[in-house]
């Protein structure tokens, strides 16, 4: 039962405002698992979404959202038809909580997601390394395979950035040649991950770098279109972001949470192959200071942590 309890969650009402409040626990469906949350990333959908995106979009209606994409903690309940052994109360988990219509989000005390969107985090990975995990992993790995068979070289933008930085070494991995556009701060880790470093240059109008295939992590959109050979394939992470050009196939990569597929990535963190990045954490009851550490830009990860910290 959770209508005599209340939870410490971090609320926005779509028009700027981002508050911590109390609020009631969400309910547990019988597939549902009940996580006690130690910590939940800030990503930008996030911000867009105090900013009014998702409403503008359509894709929510006026009033109090929830927080967050990304999360890490311990199972606390169990639905009465979750079938997975593994999943008992206690178990260290780490999850996606898709979408941006909910009542209360990962940036919470507890958070309710399905079973099959969740992962037992391995027992050498931080729970708070493991939650700034899922989005950007999943998002990674699920882009790579619109790309089709590794065949050639990939262009990947952003390649120090949140879902570049997680690509290339899967791509590396799944036998791409890659070449890595990003910051000349990006060069060394470009190096570390077995990746080619370029920069802006490798893109400009006239240049005649040819590629089979761009993962734009970086949303730079028609300026890399230039540089996809005929016949190869363009993948953007925001939809819309590329204009159409003849001889090359755009895809959209939508994210979608994946238990099975998010564990076997936790599981690369774990052996040390995918590294989390986090620039700095924040108390829950701090979010608002967080976000404002967010904005200010930098690479890692930002995020929110419960007295249940690791």
């Amino acid at each position: 039962m959770t209508a005599d309890r209340t939870i410490t969650a971090v609320l926005t009402d779509q028009q700027g405002d981002l508050r911590v409040a109390a609020v009631t626990p969400p309910e547990l469906g019988p597939t549902d698992i009940r996580i006690a949350v130690t910590a939940a990333t800030i990503n930008p959908i996030d911000d867009q979404v105090i900013g009014g995106f998702s409403l503008r979009q359509g894709w929510t209606k006026a009033g109090d959202l929830g927080l967050g994409w990304d999360v890490a903690g311990v199972i606390s309940e169990v639905g009465a038809e979750v079938t997975d052994a593994s999943l008992t109360v206690g178990t260290r988990v780490a999850g996606l909580s898709g979408g941006t219509a909910k009542t209360v989000g990962p940036q919470a005390e507890e958070i309710v997601l399905a079973a099959t969107d969740i992962a037992v985090v391995p027992d050498g990975l931080d729970l708070t390394d493991a939650a700034s995990l899922p989005l950007n992993t999943l998002t990674a790995d699920q882009a790579l395979d619109l790309l089709g068979p590794a065949a050639g070289t990939l262009l990947i933008t952003g390649i120090g950035g949140a879902v570049g930085g997680f690509a290339a070494p899967l791509a590396v991995a799944r036998g791409w040649r890659v070449i890595g556009l990003g910051r000349e701060q990006d060069r060394e880790f470009a190096a570390s991950v077995g990746v080619e470093f370029v920069t802006d240059e490798f893109i400009a109008a006239d240049s005649t770098a040819q590629v089979d295939a761009v993962l734009d992590a970086a949303v730079l959109g028609g300026a890399t279109t230039g540089v996809v050979r005929p016949g190869g394939t363009f993948v953007e992470v925001v939809v819309g972001a590329t204009p159409p050009r003849d001889g090359v196939t755009v895809h959209t990569q939508f994210v979608t949470s994946d238990g099975t597929r998010l564990a076997a990535l936790l599981a690369q963190a774990d052996q040390g192959t995918l590294a989390p990045r986090i620039r700095s954490t924040h108390r829950l009851a701090d979010a608002e200071k967080a976000y404002v550490d967010f904005r200010d830009g930098g690479r890692g990860r930002v995020l929110l942590v419960t007295d249940r910290a690791e």
